[in-house]
């Protein structure tokens, strides 16, 4: 499981593409980063310089091995991290925010691959953040509405993946007074029930009738159309960020990952073949 923002674009060599208006900011997946181990030596090109789709921009070397990445846009370099020359290592701690590459004002691009289709190319699910949203210890988001003091709260992707198909979700009434801490939804997937406790004090203004008869929805469009009430409320206390999230939900998975990864470079040893490793931690079936 690999966690990215919605919006974001892929290439083919494991690069992550932020486009805004006049510029794409360009960094390495997750993915990447944990398969390559930790990152040793960057080599970036300068700003000013002159790409082209193709080109090699990105220079890599960790204990792993070493990648060089191509230009998904042709344009000019903008901006590059510096600070990955005095921490390359901020690439595995932080891929998609403090290890970002660099940037490029673009004038063309090549194919690029949506969230969907990246995940289908490192045949691994990628599990979506929202960077606007507030986040509980508790997998659910939290997002202030129009009528303020009123929130919106719903399950998390991670959540909803982790759980498997959602057959069942019990909120609570219309109406209903909600204290932080006390139970607030019950969830149930084929294979697994979830309580999850209200993060907030307040009122019960909303429940989303929907998703009571349709459960899976929460599978479907767990940031949308899913969400599961709004709750009125004289304040929010302080809640995680999107950043804060993921690397609350990757730090349980770091041991993990470490021990997979050592694993696979074991049995390559062994094996003395190349093949797609089996990426990420995976779940016991009951």
């Amino acid at each position: 499981m690999y966690f990215v923002e919605k919006d974001l674009k892929f290439t083919e060599d494991h690069l992550w593409m932020r486009i805004r208006k006049r510029e794409v900011i360009l960094g390495l997946t997750e993915f990447a980063e944990i398969n390559l181990g930790p990152i040793l030596y960057v080599d970036l090109p300068m700003v000013g310089q002159k790409v082209e789709i193709g080109d090699h921009i990105v220079h890599l070397e960790s204990s792993e091995g070493v990648v060089r990445a191509a230009s998904p846009c042709s344009g000019s370099i903008l901006r590059i991290n510096e600070q990955l020359y005095e921490e390359p290592e901020l690439i595995n701690r932080s891929p998609y925010f403090e290890g970002w590459l660099l940037a490029i004002r673009p004038k063309g691009f090549s194919r690029l691959m949506d969230l969907e289709a990246y995940g289908r190319w490192i045949n691994d699910p990628c599990l979506l953040i929202e960077p606007e949203l507030k986040y509980t210890e508790n997998h659910l988001w939290v997002c202030d509405v129009a009528k303020r003091p009123e929130v919106a709260v719903g399950l998390t992707d991670f959540a909803a993946r982790y759980l498997g198909r959602i057959v069942y979700v019990e909120s609570p009434l219309e109406g209903d007074r909600v204290r932080r801490g006390e139970p607030l939804f019950r969830v149930e997937s084929i294979e697994e029930e979830l309580t999850i406790p209200s993060p907030i004090d307040g009122e019960v203004v909303k429940v989303n009738y929907r998703v009571i008869d349709q459960p899976y929805l929460v599978n479907k469009e767990p940031y949308g159309s899913a969400w599961l009430a709004i709750i009125r409320t004289p304040r929010v206390p302080k809640l995680m960020g999107a950043k804060s999230y993921g690397q609350y939900v990757a730090d349980a998975y770091n041991l993990q990952r470490f021990i997979s990864r050592k694993q696979r470079a074991r049995d390559t040893r062994t094996k003395e073949t190349s093949s797609m490793p089996s990426h990420g931690p995976r779940r016991s079936t009951k």
